[in-house]
């Protein structure tokens, strides 16, 4: 299995990244997509900047190991840059639709209706999971008269939800899959009817976001007393490979924390690649 990963808005320097992302969705016109419909300029512009290093690594590993599906993940705006780059991978032919699954935790709207259908009929096994009263799934928000279900050109969720109602939220909690793009007995349900109040219950659908199955996504590497936990900044091995606003493919050294998973995984027969893109502040993701 090869893993296309992509992290969710920096917080590393404090919140100048979240704010260029919301002051870009209230001032920004949606720009059209390459499969159809449009799309978030500051999702477009995130994409745009990562896509060529994306497709190249995709293609070579593919050449290597063609019969590996592509998995590619992310949470939040991460999610939001997966949503387009799986849709991509596939209508450009460089993954067969049948080899790509993709999984999204707290995905924001990421285009329009013709864009959320053409995502449907693309990539066919899509998994947009929702954790309770996370506010960010259901943003930017519908037509604040006719609601999401009779949109034209307003933001629009591409299908199919995995909806975990109960908190804390586990692997093993329970969980309904809803076909509907924009379907009421999900997370929608929660939220058009009962919208999050600021000073009443707004920070309690905030934290619903930054919590997937148990794990605090913005500050689980800030745990100490593990050896496992690294953080994509200081603490990292990898981190002076890296510099701000690009994206670049690095070589992984021999007896780093990453070749000693892969090793792991092939003590059980198979070989776990990942294509880590870290997301960096003053720029695009």
């Amino acid at each position: 299995m090869i893993i296309l990963a992509y992290r969710g808005t920096a917080t590393t320097y404090g919140k100048q990244q979240l704010y260029d992302e919301i002051v870009s969705v209230l001032t920004k016109p949606k720009t059209s997509f390459i499969i159809g419909g449009e799309v978030q300029h500051y999702f477009k512009q995130a994409y745009d900047k990562l896509f060529p290093c994306v497709r190249s690594s995709v293609e070579e590993l593919i050449r290597k190991y063609p019969d590996y599906d592509v998995l590619i993940i992310g949470h939040s705006l991460g999610g939001a840059i997966a949503s387009l780059t799986a849709a991509s991978l596939i209508y450009t032919g460089v993954v067969r639709e049948n080899k790509l699954p993709l999984y999204t935790f707290g995905m924001p709207r990421v285009g329009d209706k013709d864009y959320a259908l053409s995502h449907d009929r693309i990539v066919n096994n899509s998994w947009r999971v929702v954790h309770g009263r996370d506010i960010v799934a259901h943003l930017p928000t519908c037509n604040l008269l006719f609601g999401c279900r009779v949109t034209a050109s307003g933001p629009y969720q591409h299908r199919t939800e995995i909806f975990y109602k109960a908190d804390p939220m586990t692997i093993s909690s329970t969980y309904k899959q809803c076909e509907g793009n924009e379907d009421d007995r999900c997370s929608n349900g929660l939220i058009t009817k009962n919208w999050c109040v600021p000073g009443v219950d707004l920070d309690e659908c905030i934290d619903y976001h930054k919590v997937y199955f148990g794990i605090p996504v913005g500050t689980y590497c800030n745990e100490k007393g593990s050896r496992r936990k690294r953080s994509a900044t200081e603490r990292s091995r990898m981190w002076d490979k890296f510099s701000s606003d690009e994206c670049r493919r690095i070589n992984i050294p021999k007896g780093s924390t990453v070749n000693a998973a892969i090793e792991a995984c092939k003590m059980r027969e198979s070989i776990l690649i990942f294509i880590t893109l870290l997301i960096f502040e003053n720029a695009w993701i």
